[in-house]
């Protein structure tokens, strides 16, 4: 299905849309069939209210939100609807949502990485951290933010400290760049497990590394480009400076 990205003007002399419209499956179709400006729509959504309207509507919708360039208000309206599966697995292919998709900081909030995706955590050690009331990339990083919080975690659930210290430096390095868990899964294959490994990396090697990882190991579906990359090692020299210390605590402390 293309989606609709019309820019034209509202028409006042335009009639209202039929409240029924708003619970048919294809919005793009509504406004093909109808000559619906975009504003007309979303004056429509506001007035009816999403417990009103089917859930691919609301997503549809959502995907107009992105095109209007209204980020945040398209990752409200998706936070719902990516609970259900088969709309959580179009957000994440759909070229409609391309725009927010580059924006990691929020995408981060709708698709955070989870535990068990984490290659250097599965879910053996998913599960025992769940048992630890550890359920998050956050709650993980707040629990090894020092040296005395990885004995106790790695105490409590059995596992090494080295290991711990290792997941320590991963879930900094995913809440610093708002990585994806394949994202981190491919700095890790590439010996990149850390805040500060990644902000000492130059943005191109870096990338030119990647690539060469992701060819033989066939992590993510594409390499992450440079401009990407940049992103990446720009935010963790970020991390390390201090400048987002309310976002993350960038090392283990003693």
């Amino acid at each position: 299905m293309k989606w609709f990205r019309s820019r034209t003007a509202v028409d006042s002399r335009a009639p209202a849309l039929p409240s029924r419209a708003l619970h048919e499956f294809d919005i793009a179709e509504l406004v093909r069939n109808q000559d619906a400006t975009a504003e007309q729509v979303l004056a429509e959504f506001r007035h009816y209210g999403p417990w009103r309207i089917a859930p691919r509507a609301r997503y549809n919708y959502a995907c107009l939100l992105v095109d209007l360039d209204h980020l945040d208000n398209a990752v409200e309206e998706l936070r719902e609807l990516v609970l259900v599966p088969f709309l959580a697995a179009r957000a994440k292919t759909d070229p409609a949502l391309d725009d927010l998709r580059n924006d990691r900081m929020r995408w981060s909030k709708l698709f955070p990485a989870e535990l068990h995706d984490i290659a250097i955590i599965g879910t053996y050690w998913a599960e025992a951290l769940e048992k630890a009331k550890i359920s998050s990339v956050r709650e993980l990083g707040d629990a090894t933010a020092s040296v005395v919080g990885i004995g106790r975690l790695a105490t409590q659930i059995s596992a090494p400290d080295s290991l711990v210290a290792r997941w320590a430096g991963m879930a900094c390095l995913i809440a610093c760049g708002k990585l994806t868990a394949p994202e981190s899964n491919l700095l890790e294959a590439a010996n990149v497990s850390n805040v500060a490994a990644l902000a000492a990396m130059k943005a191109d090697e870096l990338a030119n590394l990647l690539e060469a990882v992701n060819a033989s190991a066939e992590v993510l579906d594409a390499a992450p480009s440079k401009a990407t990359v940049e992103i990446w090692v720009s935010a963790a020299k970020q991390c390390l400076s201090g400048e987002s210390r309310d976002e993350l605590q960038a090392t283990p402390r003693g």
